[in-house]
């Protein structure tokens, strides 16, 4: 049921990031970080050659939302984030089976509430939340960070 809001709110919230005629590039809203969820980004033709960011959180993580709330409405983190990459919201225990990267992923038992397999995958088995995963223009693994961030460091890290 979470999955299902989390998904329409992801829905409605992108009204404002509107693919353009160039085919896979959206227009983004200088005001927020535009959010796209893991299989609007898999299908994305990358034709900007930007990175990809994806915040790994899960709706239990309290630091998670503290991130949301106070680091990820920074406008000069807005404006970085939009520049520079394709941004991701992936929660870690969605229990729909996904695709990304030419893989299929699915959910699995386990830990407080399950776990998406693609989140072992990014993370390494390195379960923490919330991380970040930094890939390249073809997905691949860049670098990967954890826990919380004030505004100031979260900017030293994704520029």
């Amino acid at each position: 049921m979470r999955t299902v809001l989390f998904t329409l709110l992801i829905i409605i919230g992108g009204l404002s990031c509107k693919q353009n005629s160039k085919g896979g590039e959206y227009e983004t809203n200088p005001n927020e970080i535009t959010w796209l969820d893991i299989a609007a980004a898999d299908e994305l033709q990358n034709g900007e050659g930007k990175g990809y960011f994806i915040d790994v959180y899960t709706e239990w993580c309290g630091w998670c939302k503290v991130m949301d709330r106070n680091t990820f409405t920074n406008p000069e983190v807005i404006k970085v984030m939009n520049e520079k990459f394709h941004n991701i919201k992936f929660d870690a225990e969605m229990k729909e089976q996904i695709s990304f990267g030419g893989k299929d992923y699915q959910w699995q038992a386990g830990g407080r509430n399950g776990v998406n397999t693609l989140a072992l995958d990014l993370l390494k088995g390195d379960l923490s939340f919330p991380s970040y995963v930094i890939l390249d223009a073809n997905k691949k693994p860049i670098n990967i960070y954890k826990g919380y961030m004030e505004a100031e460091s979260f900017l030293q890290l994704i520029r």
